[in-house]
């Protein structure tokens, strides 16, 4: 049997102890192997640095897709799995699009003056990034693996987040046909389990139910969508059952959401994936890991944090055996 394991985080691109806080997080767990990290908003010089000192290499995604240098991925030396880069070049770039209103009062009166008011309006489209690979595994079918790194929902409403997953989906349902349907997804979502955008059958269709996925897609309006497993539903909420202790309610700390200000913690960092890999889940092994650390820098008030480097999600740890 082949155990792999994955470390997804975050890192925030600007973070300026980026080398020190992932260095710092592997040592604080010695009993876990750590084969595969996948860095979002993740600087090149300094993923470099952590290669060098720890044993990794850095998948080249120079020749996939140019602009998605935010997401990184960094395999341990020494794997009997290998990873091969798929092109799935569908990047939206941030833009500004302007639009001009224009609000006019007029009056039969001619005592009372017209006013004319012309207002620009500006919507921030922030860029979505994509990256495939395949993973090679011994004696077993290749697996697709997808990283994600979907906009934020200060910038996306549910609805306009419902679309984009409908529209990206669809087009890992049909590179993912060439895999026999094995088809992994993780990252950063921006969007918590029971958002419309992970659940509905048009978004990414993922179940908090394994006897709800089914091998093969199913019929919805106008065409087929493949249901996805989300394991991830067991994370909410701040304590662990399976180990009776306390943990933090999610992956992302944000206190001032105009979504829900009833909620802090938000968990948006997931891992989503179809039937055929059920069976090889680790369910044990879920777990959003931190140190004293880290977990202080993600719920630093922003008052505290001025114009400094921050960093503002937890990594999530998970695996597969197969």
């Amino acid at each position: 049997m082949t155990d792999i394991s994955f470390l997804v985080w975050n890192i925030n691109n600007t973070a300026g102890v980026f080398y020190d806080h992932l260095t710092d997080l592997i040592k604080a767990y010695p009993d876990k192997s750590f084969d595969f990290i996948v860095l979002l908003e993740a600087d090149k010089a300094k993923s470099t640095k952590f290669c060098k000192a720890n044993n990794y290499s850095e998948i080249d995604l120079k020749s996939a897709v140019k602009t998605a240098d935010n997401i990184r991925v960094l395999v341990k030396t020494g794997l009997t799995v290998g990873l091969e880069v798929e092109i799935l070049r569908e990047i939206e770039e941030g833009v500004d699009e302007v639009e001009m209103l224009e609000n006019s009062f007029k009056s039969n009166d001619p005592t009372v003056k017209i006013y004319k008011q012309t207002i620009s309006v500006k919507r921030y489209l922030r860029k979505i990034s994509i990256q495939t690979f395949k993973l090679k595994i011994p004696n077993q079918d290749p697996v697709l693996l997808g990283a994600i790194h979907f906009p934020s929902s200060l910038y996306y409403d549910e609805y306009d987040q419902l679309q984009r997953a409908f529209e990206y989906k669809r087009k890992i349902d049909g590179l993912g046909r060439t895999f026999n349907n094995r088809v992994i997804l993780m990252g950063d979502f921006n969007m918590t389990p029971f958002a419309p955008g992970m659940v509905e059958s048009k978004g990414f269709y993922a179940h908090s139910s394994r006897t709800k996925v089914t091998p093969k897609p199913r019929n919805i309006d106008l065409g087929q969508s493949t249901p996805y497993y989300n394991p991830c539903w067991m994370l909410l909420g701040d304590y662990d059952l399976r180990n009776s202790q306390p943990r933090s309610g999610g992956s992302f700390y944000y206190s001032k959401s105009f979504v829900d200000k009833k909620r802090d913690w938000h968990l948006i960092d997931q891992v989503i994936f179809t039937q055929p890999l059920i069976e090889h889940f680790n369910h044990k092994n879920l777990e959003i890991l931190s140190t004293d650390k880290i977990k202080d820098e993600v719920l630093m008030e922003s008052a505290r944090r001025g114009k400094n480097f921050f960093l503002d999600h937890l990594p999530l740890y998970f695996s597969f055996t197969f």
